[in-house]
């Protein structure tokens, strides 16, 4: 979380000269690692040529100790932090001044971070995916305001309204009003595919048009469109449009290319001044939300190819006018933490892919992003200023932010704001110690049931199944790939059992997870609810069967004997076998699917508070009870 103290330069200085001394052997082990004599540069913009090169200028020398200052807070920032690799770049007046590695891509095997080693660039990836559209639409393939169902008619939200009239330029700006619904993708076993077409189940909570409400999953969406109007993924369009024409050779669209990768960075969080090492988070399914790695050096090249409006060198690969539209505001980010802070920061709105708001009297275009659990960054420019910054660790961070507005500073001419606050200053500021977390008051009151009549499956549309299960006396929940130890708090309420052997991972998934049970008219288990997205209720998954049913009464010859013809008060109803379903088709044709509970038995799914009793006369069923909230109905068998 970047935070903001009053400016202290002689502190500044201090730890500046002191971090020649004392640095962390973690750097002082490795250099840190530039390109070779000549930076890459992208454009039109060529190294000078000739035996004899004059000296440098007094304002070559000005930037040149701006960029030493620039280094020297970067190692002190990474020792305080104990971020153990992180890579920044800086693209200037059309040339690349500085590409850089520091500390390292992986510890235990002391590999240093260089301009060439891939990060995750998580969200940084949404500009790439208005980029890609913008290239369709340049072609003449898509248009920005016409209805999404025009490229792609199954598409579905829960409003009508919305579903008749949302365009792509909607779902890039974040004005549709959905909310983040990140667990729809984060750990999940959806496809794009799916999430799209999960999109039609999830409730807005602002109006069409009314709010700038950041979600990932209209990008996934939106590049999952893209992909099918190009006639083939997301991916082969980023790859083909903007990766191949730009010579960004090292970035791809999947944690699957880069783990491979000989120079790629390990992902690590911090914990108690350590960095410990996590297992690659795979966001395919976000894919054109969240899903490209990338390296400085590549970065460098998409930072020039949008300070130069589109352009390579003499050549222009998209028309200026439509990295102009990806540059200007289309959505004001009304959110009360984004509000001026000081009459040196003004407005904040999104374009197509970016942020943009007025820092100190220069127009700001940037987007960061990472991924839970390693990377963190940010890639931003100011293009009437002619210059571009990105900056990305493999912490989970966010010191590149204040790193990359501390470089901003330096080569605007201002003295850098104090962003950063050092663990020293930290124990001054307090006078206090921590007394760590509180503890947690665990109500006495039992809950309503046994253990084992919790146990079973429960639905969601669209998070897809929760399963309950007794192990060695605890209720464990299973939730995607994820197994979850229950704590009983009170009454019918559990939460999720936090242990300090955790990985990041886990502790992340496991926050806020609080499970409360809900009884039925018949007072059984019926539903459990769930929160999985702070700015929504808690989701509620209804319960479809338990787990302890014999397995007798699941097949399909114990089903046959129900099935039939049935007077449910002058309607007929029929019950038959479909494949190893027993279903039961009313009047109307609605077909509802029967679960057994126990012998005779049955919950109708999706509404466990209806139940059907089959009666048996003469060892044959003759008719049933279908017992509701409202009454109990009674269905006599005539065939």
């Amino acid at each position: 979380m970047q935070k903001k103290i009053n400016t202290n330069t002689g502190l500044l200085y201090f730890l500046t000269v002191m971090s020649v001394i004392c640095i962390n052997p973690l750097f002082s082990e490795v250099p840190r690692i530039r390109n070779n004599q000549q930076p890459p540069s992208i454009g039109n913009v060529s190294p000078g040529a000739g035996v004899s090169k004059p000296g440098p200028s007094p304002m070559e020398k000005g930037l040149d100790k701006k960029l030493i200052r620039l280094r020297k807070y970067i190692r002190l920032v990474m020792e305080d932090s104990s971020v153990p690799g992180l890579g920044m770049g800086i693209v200037k007046d059309g040339k690349v001044i500085f590409a850089e590695g520091f500390g390292y891509r992986d510890v235990e095997k002391k590999l240093p971070v260089t301009p060439q080693t891939l990060f995750a660039i998580g969200s940084m990836t949404k500009s790439f995916t208005a980029m890609g559209i913008g290239m369709l639409a340049a072609d003449g393939r898509i248009d920005w305001y016409e209805p999404v169902r025009t490229y792609l008619p199954e598409f579905t939200m829960k409003d009508p309204f919305i579903t008749a009239h949302i365009t792509l330029r909607d779902m890039v700006t974040h004005r549709t009003g959905l909310a983040r619904y990140d667990r729809l993708w984060m750990g999940s076993p959806f496809s794009r595919e799916e999430i799209v077409h999960k999109l039609r189940y999830l409730d807005c909570i602002y109006g069409f048009r009314e709010h700038h409400q950041y979600t990932s999953n209209m990008y996934t969406a939106a590049g999952y469109i893209a992909g099918r109007v190009n006639n083939s993924t997301w991916d082969e369009l980023i790859k083909e449009r903007i990766f191949k024409p730009l010579g960004m050779t090292r970035s791809n669209t999947s944690v699957k290319d880069s783990e491979p990768d000989p120079n790629h960075a390990t992902p690590y969080w911090i914990t108690n001044g350590k960095a410990v090492a996590n297992p690659f988070y795979n966001v395919d399914n976000l894919g054109p939300g969240g899903s490209i790695n990338s390296c400085v050096d590549d970065m460098m090249k998409w930072l020039q190819f949008n300070l130069n409006k589109g352009r390579i060198g003499d050549t222009q690969i998209v028309p200026a006018d439509i990295l102009i539209d990806m540059h200007s505001p289309h959505s004001a980010n009304d959110d009360p933490r984004n509000r001026m802070k000081s009459n040196e920061e003004s407005f904040i709105n999104y374009g197509l892919g970016w942020f943009l708001n007025m820092y100190r009297g220069h127009l700001y275009i940037g987007h960061g992003g990472g991924l839970p659990g390693g990377f963190s960054g940010v890639a931003s420019f100011m293009p009437y200023d002619g210059i571009g910054v990105f900056v990305v660790n493999n912490g989970w961070s966010g010191i590149s932010e204040i790193l990359s507005w501390y470089a901003y500073d330096l080569l605007l001419g201002f003295e850098p704001k104090k962003r950063y606050t050092f663990r020293n200053e930290r124990v001054k500021g307090t006078g206090q110690r921590s007394q760590g977390p509180a503890k947690s008051v665990i109500d006495t009151h039992p809950p309503t049931h046994s253990l084992k009549e919790f146990t079973g499956t429960y639905e969601n549309e669209p998070f897809g199944t929760a399963e309950i299960i007794v192990r060695d006396g605890t209720l464990w929940l299973k939730f995607y790939t994820r197994e979850y130890e229950l704590e009983h708090v009170r009454y019918n309420v559990f939460k999720a059992t936090y242990r300090q052997d955790m990985s990041f991972l886990q502790r992340l998934e496991y926050r806020s997870l609080l499970v409360q049970f809900c009884l039925d008219v018949n007072g059984n288990i019926g539903r459990l609810t769930i929160p999985l997205d702070d700015q929504v209720d808690a989701f509620e998954f209804v319960r479809t069967a338990t787990v302890d049913v014999p397995d007798r009464l699941k097949d399909v010859d114990y089903y046959s004997q129900y099935t039939g013809k049935y007077d449910l008060m002058g309607g007929i109803v029929i019950v038959k076998l479909v494949q190893d379903k027993l279903i039961a088709v009313t009047a109307d044709g609605e077909k509802n699917e029967l679960i057994p509970v126990k012998e005779n038995v049955f919950t109708v799914k999706g509404n466990p508070e209806f139940s059907v009793l089959f009666k048996i006369e003469g060892k044959k069923v003759a008719a049933f009870d279908f017992k509701r909230p409202d009454g109990v109905f009674q269905g006599k068998k005539i065939e």
